[in-house]
């Protein structure tokens, strides 16, 4: 099979580090997608494994594979390695230990050529150590809502909404011309290099979709290692929130508060699921507590510090104090109500609580 580098429709872009165990499953099943012009560039990370002979094998054997090394610097930096040289149309991503589902890549192309998309996002399936692929589903729908789904749309329009949407690389698609256009790439931090990327789709993007139909189907690690290690590398998370904080700099207030206020958020949940398992727990405690010192409060808005989910880990790391009386629920309601309207507040309330609102 010949593939014009002139026609080719989808660049899947796959950074691969130590997967040999993983790796047939994975190419196989994105070269068994239903694209006639297709190419897969796999960037090896400095493997110290088989993968890199597995993916000269694939190479040999299929033109549309390409194989790219580079010594280990993480994903993000493989990944953008992967798209300098892209000549899809698209671009889609995939992990080496993951898999795409039958059909994925023919129908999120489709829907972004019908709606001219810059971006499309979707659902997808996660397989626990252990347990069988695609038994458990991770629906968009959770985000953003039955009523938004396949609607054309700008960050603007949902932001609150879309800043929940998984902000993984693997489940969705990209014009490349926008990626290029917005100097849109990965950052090179060791974990969280995915984020800023998807930050940067939302601010940019004139088209986007958000589909709830399952594209990937996630491998999830084993839990104590992955929550030792993201523990070991928590700065990951403090750089980052820099990292997004320069984007956002020129976005209007309000929308430049949503962003920075999710960022703590996530922030702080990563923060309280690492801690108990964390190697050194008051390393981990200084580490944040320096990082909040300098933080300025308004990017967020006083009020809601006083109020928000980690509001208690908040007041305890920076200031050695108790945080203040939270209002009660009816009080919280009544304020969420009124900064972000009806629909937002009852999706709070009906699927994940009060603890979890964004004020």
């Amino acid at each position: 099979m010949t593939v014009k580098s002139e026609n080719i429709q989808i660049s899947v872009i796959i950074p691969v580090y130590n997967t040999e165990a993983h790796l047939n499953a994975c190419l196989d099943g994105v070269l068994s997608q239903n694209i006639p012009n297709l190419e897969v560039i796999c960037v090896d990370d400095g493997s110290t494994d088989r993968s890199l002979e597995v993916l000269r094998e694939y190479a040999a054997r299929d033109p549309r594979v390409v194989v790219l090394t580079q010594k280990n610097s993480f994903a993000g930096v493989a990944r953008n390695h992967g798209l300098e040289v892209a000549k899809g149309e698209y671009v889609a991503f995939l992990d080496s230990d993951d898999q795409f589902l039958p059909g994925a890549l023919e129908g999120l192309y489709a829907q972004a050529k019908e709606h001219d998309l810059d971006v499309i996002k979707a659902g997808f399936s996660y397989v626990e150590p252990g347990g069988e692929p695609y038994t458990t589903l991770y629906s968009t729908l959770s985000c953003i809502g039955k009523g938004q789904a396949k609607r054309v749309m700008r960050f603007t329009d949902l932001p609150l909404r879309l800043l929940q949407v998984p902000d993984v690389p693997w489940n969705g698609m990209y014009r490349r011309a926008f990626l290029e256009q917005n100097h849109i790439h990965f950052n090179n931090l060791r974990c969280i290099n995915d984020h800023s990327f998807w930050i940067a789709c939302l601010i940019h993007a004139q088209r986007l979709m958000v589909t709830h139909t399952p594209v990937a189907c996630y491998r999830v690690e084993q839990s104590t290692s992955l929550v030792g290690r993201k523990a070991a590398h928590f700065h990951c998370q403090l750089e980052s929130y820099a990292i997004v904080r320069e984007m956002v700099k020129d976005l209007p207030d309000k929308l430049r508060r949503a962003v920075m206020r999710n960022e703590l958020n996530g922030m702080f949940g990563w923060y309280e699921r690492l801690r108990p398992q964390a190697p050194d727990v008051e390393g981990l405690d200084r580490q944040v507590a320096e990082f909040l010192k300098q933080l300025d409060e308004e990017e967020v808005g006083v009020k809601f510090l006083r109020s928000f989910s980690y509001s208690g880990s908040y007041f305890s790391l920076r200031y050695g104090q108790p945080a203040p009386k939270r209002p009660n629920p009816l009080v919280r309601a009544v304020s969420c109500w009124r900064d972000h309207g009806w629909t937002y507040t009852w999706e709070k309330l009906r699927s994940k609580g009060e603890q979890t609102w964004v004020r």
